[in-house]
């Protein structure tokens, strides 16, 4: 299982990632793609109300791709299928910008160390390592940099302003 880095901490992965039907389960924390979330919406809908379902957007899937009531699911992941491809920066910044999403934003896929700095400012608050060796460096990789001279999701002022 892909460990976990949370808030900056390495912790354990209480959600199982569900990328096809045949891998749902009827019970336990489960973060499924929106094809299985509209394939089963009358048995998943109390699941997401009952703050035990999450959503996985796929790079070429947007916001306006999530189902009604997305906005109570405790966790939304994006997927992040190569490292080359940052479309699921953008549609981090559009969830956390248009929407009234409060819970955890959550990267999946292939996710680098190098990235995790980037991300974090995003808006992204975990993020899933395949690789166990990189997660023990993780939380070193998010004190790169000292200042950030740009506004983001963490700080809303640019420096100037502060």
């Amino acid at each position: 299982m892909p460990k976990l880095i949370k808030n900056r901490k390495l912790q354990d992965n209480e959600w199982k990632l569900v990328r096809d039907e045949s891998e749902l389960e009827q019970s336990g924390k489960q973060i499924v793609t929106i094809d299985v979330y509209q394939a089963h919406e009358a048995e998943l809908k109390d699941k997401l109300a009952r703050a035990e379902l999450g959503l996985l957007l796929k790079s070429d899937q947007g916001i306006d791709d999530l189902p009604q009531g997305f906005e109570s699911a405790p966790v939304i992941a994006i997927d992040f299928p190569a490292f080359t491809d940052g479309r699921g920066y953008s549609i981090a910044r559009d969830l956390l910008r248009y929407t009234s999403f409060k819970g955890e934003l959550r990267a999946v896929g292939d996710v680098l160390l190098d990235q995790l700095h980037s991300m974090e400012r995003c808006g992204f608050s975990a993020f899933e390592l395949v690789d166990a060796a990189d997660a023990s460096k993780a939380e070193k990789c998010f004190d790169v940099f000292s200042e950030k001279y740009q506004r983001d999701a963490l700080q809303e002022k640019p420096v100037y302003q502060r």
